[in-house]
């Protein structure tokens, strides 16, 4: 059994970026931990719908349980409430905390016309979901802690959540071996 870190929020949030920072800090204090982005297993055309990625992250999730790995750090984008709870089974047992990352519509839109590239087809689209993400997510039940990312970066963010006394499996995190 273990424990697993659920970051979820729209596209061009800061799943990612917190992502990475919770990584880094984790290692840092050489703590023991797992990190992946699910959006992995959902890529390609048409996407795969969450029942059919979610079950993809079953099997990734018992592999990285199998090779050692009690807490595992998952950036995820839940598009409605059944795929978070979804996302939250999937996790097994254990302690599964929910973190959403917020930010404006209008931010999502912002960061990811910066990122993606112009001439990418799904670019627009992407856009335009994100904005309505940006405002569905935070509302979904089930989120243990939000985090705002409009003027805090990814990596005081990390900070922050590493020293909630609430954090519940980053607050019994074990150093690695």
């Amino acid at each position: 059994m273990g424990s697993v870190v659920l970051v979820i929020g729209a596209p061009g949030a800061g799943k990612s970026s917190l992502l990475e920072a919770l990584a880094n800090e984790l290692e840092r204090e050489r703590s023991a931990f797992g990190a992946f982005e699910s959006e992995q297993l959902a890529w390609g055309y048409p996407l795969l719908a969450a029942a059919d990625w979610v079950t993809q992250l079953e099997g990734v999730i018992a592999g990285q349980r199998a090779a050692g790995r009690k807490l595992l750090l998952i950036a995820a984008t839940p598009e409605s409430q059944a795929d978070l709870d979804l996302l939250r089974r999937a996790a097994g047992p254990g302690e599964c905390l929910t973190v959403c990352v917020l930010a404006q519509p209008a931010t999502v839109a912002e960061r990811l016309a910066r990122r993606e590239d112009p001439a990418w087809v799904g670019r627009g689209a992407l856009i335009a979901r994100a904005r309505t993400l940006a405002a569905l997510i935070p509302a979904l039940t089930g989120i243990d802690v939000r985090l705002d990312s409009e003027a805090t970066a990814a990596r005081e963010l990390a900070r922050e959540l590493l020293a909630r006394p609430d954090a519940g499996p980053l607050t019994r995190r074990s150093r690695a071996a």
